[in-house]
């Protein structure tokens, strides 16, 4: 019995989906899932996701961050106008309002990491400090993935 629950137990250490559940916490700021996708050779941005939840009593501002593994790092907003998708930055920051989340996912908001030094690989964690008008810096790891979260059926690895 005890040999089968340690098989049990590597098994679930192994198991994936894991992987995505890492989370930070500064003050009343809570970060879940930063990930990124995996980018091709030289490209020029790569897009950043994660869920922001604020769990204090005060609003707070996203400021967005900073990372040695890209040039900068932006928080855009993807928006359809006619049709039409247009992608601008928000140069103020993104509010967090007291006792609420914002996610930022592929579609939405999201952070652009402009000119990656290196290709993005899955598996590779890339190094940010994430900006907080009122909270702070915090440094925290983006979990680079060849797809979206549940976007596949990770079962079968």
């Amino acid at each position: 019995m005890q040999k089968r629950i340690s098989l049990l137990l590597a098994a679930a250490l192994l198991f994936p989906v894991l992987a995505w559940a890492h989370a930070y916490k500064l003050g009343s700021i809570g970060i879940e899932h930063p990930w990124s996708s995996a980018t091709p050779p030289n490209a020029g941005v790569a897009g950043g996701y994660l869920t922001i939840k604020n769990n204090g009593k005060k609003n707070d501002v996203f400021l967005g961050g900073s990372t040695t593994d890209a040039a900068r790092v932006e928080i855009h907003q993807m928006t359809m106008e006619n049709g039409v998708m247009r992608m601008r930055p928000l140069a103020n920051g993104l509010p967090v309002p007291a006792g609420k989340g914002v996610s930022l996912a592929p579609g939405g908001y999201h952070l652009m990491f402009i000119k990656p030094k290196q290709q993005w690989k899955d598996g590779d964690r890339i190094p940010v400090v994430l900006h907080f008008k009122h909270a702070g810096k915090i440094k925290v790891e983006f979990a680079v993935h060849a797809e979206k979260p549940g976007s596949a059926d990770h079962s079968h690895h």
